[in-house]
């Protein structure tokens, strides 16, 4: 078992000298990996700022690897999460809105012209937005080049 055993040099958070050694067997520890280490003081995070086969400094073990993957993968869900809401919650302003018009525009003829005129604004600039895409697709007359794919860093 002890062949496995590297070293680990690790910059702990908040402590007054830059880096220790520590013990480790986690077979895939890399630099920049954020551990749990055991120290005098109890555990501490720290990170890995190197590894290597031999140290006569070291006397404790990395208790842990972080995964920090899977915590920035579940926060990015609920960020996701919390900005499709607020376009529903937008959306629902806006459908309330419109009904509210609609009803207004029932009962008072004001309201019912003014309501006539919005929706006329508004296919005026849908059609004015329609032509201009149209216009832009007639523009591109070579074809577009394929292109590399382009990985994203967290698909590894």
């Amino acid at each position: 078992m002890m062949d496995k055993v590297k070293i680990a040099v690790v910059q702990i958070q908040n402590a007054v000298s830059s880096e220790y050694d520590f013990f480790t067997d986690i077979t895939d520890l890399q630099e920049d990996d954020l551990v749990v280490i055991s120290t005098s003081a109890g555990w501490r995070l720290g990170i890995v700022k190197m590894l290597k086969r031999r140290s006569s400094k070291a006397t404790r073990w990395v208790v842990c690897k972080v995964d920090t993957q899977e915590f920035l993968l579940k926060q990015a869900m609920r960020d996701k999460q919390k900005e499709i809401i607020s376009a529903m919650e937008r959306r629902r302003k806006e459908i309330e809105s419109i009904e509210v018009y609609e009803r207004l525009a029932g009962v008072d003829p004001t309201m019912a012209d003014l309501l006539r005129q919005l929706r006329e604004a508004t296919a005026i600039d849908v059609s004015k937005q329609k032509i201009a895409l149209e216009e832009l697709h007639e523009v591109k007359e070579e074809p577009e080049k394929p292109r590399r794919p382009q990985w994203d860093d967290n698909e590894q």
